[in-house]
């Protein structure tokens, strides 16, 4: 059986939209986001969680659901590789305006 490579290639389910999920664990795209969103959200006063939401309502590609009738974004567990890779952008970006120098862990 030959896969896609929208598929995972050791259960072959479908990747999210088309691409590949983000990765965990340690030194993964989950870790690096999260170090960078925690520097900054101390930086500017602001929660973990307040801050996600703000990059998520920035971010134009990162996908929304509709709940009890209101549009709202996706958990990060549900993004691919590329909308997870511009969030890790927008928090280089937001560190740069802001002068912040931020740490690789």
């Amino acid at each position: 059986m030959r896969l896609s490579p929208s598929s995972c290639p050791c259960c072959g389910r479908p990747y999210p939209r088309g691409g590949r999920p983000r990765t965990t664990g340690m030194g993964s795209q989950c870790n690096h986001l999260h170090g960078h969103l925690q520097q900054l959200a101390e930086f500017i006063g602001f929660s973990m969680s307040e801050l996600k939401e703000a990059m998520k309502a920035d971010l134009p590609n990162w996908p929304v659901v509709e709940r009890l009738g209101h549009m709202v974004h996706v958990s990060e567990a549900d993004v691919d590789t590329m909308v997870e890779s511009a969030a890790i952008e927008w928090t280089h970006v937001k560190a740069s305006e802001l002068g912040v120098g931020l740490r690789e862990a």
